[in-house]
């Protein structure tokens, strides 16, 4: 297996146990939370049947208090015999007085009238306004040995089939009801185990955990019974188990992409940063020149060199990207002396002029970089080029290192280059800044150009510029003239002012810079010594 192979393997390998160690604990927030959702829901259902019970009820005990019949009459007895044949829990119907049970559904008129046994709990209906009797457990006439659930509410009593709560379990989820009247505090279990809740707790309806249970209790707001759902803590978890499994596979699945997608990026980078360097060693980056024009006269005392590269599939990619890249890769050097010869090759004539000059851009790197500093000195001694000529530009960012940008620029203005600070006012330099570095010129940011004529804030910052410039003795050139306004603004702001924008012209090649340099300046001669050192 190669090295990239491996690396290629490792990174996938890596992005999937990252997916899985960040779905983690992504996955278990939400088996929890589905658990608990889902813990909720069957006590909702469980309240949603025992609030049935509830309503059938007190629809039948409402039907026989008002029937309207003597009681414990023949009609009485059956129209409660209907009540109980068209009811789900309700199992029989009978009428008491004083303690005292005189009839049933199911047994008719008794012969003797039965004492009716204490209640567990009682408390005041907010449906009926009257006193509700309840008991759980009790003995049914119908059959001595079934268990029910009677309640009892003025004078008419009801039976209800516990039975018929206890197959709601739905494992490992289960089920506990009781009924629970809020207003007094009184709770009787009818079904399930609540354990050790108390009146309080329930009522509250709020997840509970105690001695390895979570407990869901859940109230009807219409009727005094509440729902308890309870299963084991590692149960809830357990059964999302596969949720968990498969949440793993996604995360890994993703993390695989995501290390996939970043594999492709850094490919296509390196694959763009080696074509780079390709055609900086080739020679395939070209050069073209804006003008820099002085806004009194109009005329151009120079230009500045920027770099292009068209690649072979036809795209062009922008200066500042592949600037870019070749800063972090260590090789703008490179770019850099390779715009220098270009500007020798192609300007050589123009660059004997005394009154003219280019400037080269440069960048931090240069000036750490003694083959920068050797290739000025050779390029300007084979050609016999003047080294007032040829300028460089730095940015304010790339100066940030002032001791080691200040032995440079020295050096540079020693052998009579001179140094200009680009994109100035971006860094906001400081009087005394530019004082150290003892640099020639300034050209003040696009940004402050477009701010002319407008109220924008910056638009205030412009003067204390050119002051400043003033008291250093520095050369200004504005850079970003698109409009006549902006050049007659900065005309008037200061004497010897210099300016380059698209009002002036736009980046061009050679040739074309040359020819409207000719037609401009047609008394300008190149010497014959100038002829000789650029061919």
């Amino acid at each position: 297996m190669t090295r990239t192979r491996a690396g290629t393997v490792g990174a996938l390998l890596g992005g999937a146990l990252l997916g899985i160690a960040v779905s983690i604990p992504f996955t278990y927030v939400l088996i929890v939370r589905a658990s608990n959702a889902e813990l909720v829901a069957y006590t909702q259902r469980i309240l949603r049947v025992l609030e049935k019970a509830a309503r059938e009820d007190r629809d039948a005990e409402l039907a026989v208090l008002k029937d309207g019949l003597p009681f414990c009459s023949d009609a009485e007895i059956s129209l409660m015999r209907g009540l109980v044949y068209n009811a789900s829990f309700v199992r029989d119907l009978g009428r008491s007085k004083e303690g005292m049970l005189y009839c049933t559904a199911a047994r008719g008129r008794l012969e003797t009238p039965i004492h009716v046994s204490r209640p567990t709990v009682s408390f005041k209906s907010r449906d009926l306004g009257s006193d509700v009797d309840v008991s759980a457990g009790q003995g049914l006439l119908i059959a001595p040995g079934l268990r029910g659930l009677v309640v009892d509410s003025s004078g008419v009593s009801s039976v209800l089939n516990q039975a018929l709560f206890e197959g709601m379990d739905e494992p490992p989820l289960k089920a506990a009801g009781m009924v629970s009247d809020r207003d007094h505090g009184v709770e009787l279990p009818v079904f399930g185990q609540i354990g050790k809740l108390s009146s309080a707790e329930v009522l509250a309806q709020g997840r509970l955990k105690r001695d390895g249970m979570v407990y869901q209790p859940l109230c009807s707001q219409q009727y005094a019974v509440c729902a308890v759902g309870t299963v084991l803590d590692r149960d809830l978890i357990q059964q999302r188990s596969r949720v968990f499994w498969e949440f793993a596979f996604m995360g890994a699945l993703l993390g695989t992409l995501i290390a996939s997608v970043g594999l492709l990026m850094l490919r296509r980078e390196r694959l763009f940063e080696r074509r780079l360097l390709r055609a900086v060693r080739k020679g395939e980056l070209t050069c073209v020149y804006q003008p820099v024009v002085d806004l009194e006269t109009k005329a151009i005392l120079g230009a500045e060199a920027l770099a292009r590269w068209t690649m072979t599939s036809g795209d062009s990619v922008p200066a500042d990207v592949f600037i870019r890249v070749a800063e972090e890769r260590k090789f703008v050097g490179e770019i850099t002396r390779l715009m220098m010869d270009r500007v020798i090759d192609e300007l050589g004539p123009l660059l004997y002029s005394p009154d003219f000059r280019v400037t080269v851009n440069i960048s931090s790197q240069d000036l750490l970089d003694s083959q920068f500093f050797e290739h000025v000195e050779r390029s300007t001694a084979w050609t016999g080029i003047p080294p007032s000529a040829l300028a460089f530009e730095l940015t304010e960012h790339s100066t940030a290192d002032q001791a080691t940008a200040a032995g440079a620029i020295a050096r540079l203005r020693a052998s009579g280059h001179a140094i200009y600070i680009d994109d100035f006012g971006t860094g906001y330099s400081s009087l005394a800044y530019l004082h150290d570095l003892h640099v020639d010129a300034i050209k003040i940011d696009r940004a402050f150009t477009k701010t002319v004529g407008t109220e924008a804030v910056t638009a205030s910052v412009v003067p204390q510029i050119l002051a400043m410039a003033d008291q250093l003795g520095l050369t200004v050139i504005v850079e970003g003239i698109e409009t006549a306004e902006q050049a007659e603004y900065f005309r008037q702001a200061r004497t010897g002012m210099m300016g380059q924008g698209w009002y002036f012209g736009r980046p061009v090649p050679a040739q074309e810079f040359i020819a409207r340099m000719r037609a401009e300046h047609p008394a300008k001669r190149v010497s014959k010594g100038a002829s000789q050192g650029a061919s």
